[in-house]
């Protein structure tokens, strides 16, 4: 599911962030990924390359791609579409906010 895959890249974004501020890691290059990816997409817009690579991030299946890129034609899902890319923009803070406005509506 969907919303498996972005609490599954919250945590991992969470995890980076506890070892970056315990000093075990000097860089965060998954929380800087999403960053920049989301920073793209929005300027980008959608359907662009750029909102298609930040979905990848959450899509582990093509179907899931297609929802999450507005494929699958349910634009109903618009709203948490936007809210996934914009919460993408906090780096480490990212972690504890992936999921907000977002939920399970995805799925």
């Amino acid at each position: 599911m969907i919303s498996e895959n972005i609490a599954a890249k919250a945590m991992d974004i969470q995890n980076e962030a506890v070892a970056f501020e315990a000093g075990e890691i000097n860089a965060t290059p998954i929380a800087s990924e999403v960053r920049l990816k989301s920073t793209l997409a929005i300027i980008q817009g959608q359907p662009n390359t750029a909102w298609r690579d930040y979905m990848k991030l959450f899509a582990k299946t093509d179907d899931e791609l297609n929802r999450l890129v507005n494929n699958d034609g349910n634009t109903d899902r618009q709203q948490a579409r936007a809210y996934l890319v914009a919460n993408g923009m906090c780096s480490m803070g990212t972690g504890r906010r992936l999921i907000n406005g977002v939920g399970n509506r995805l799925d």
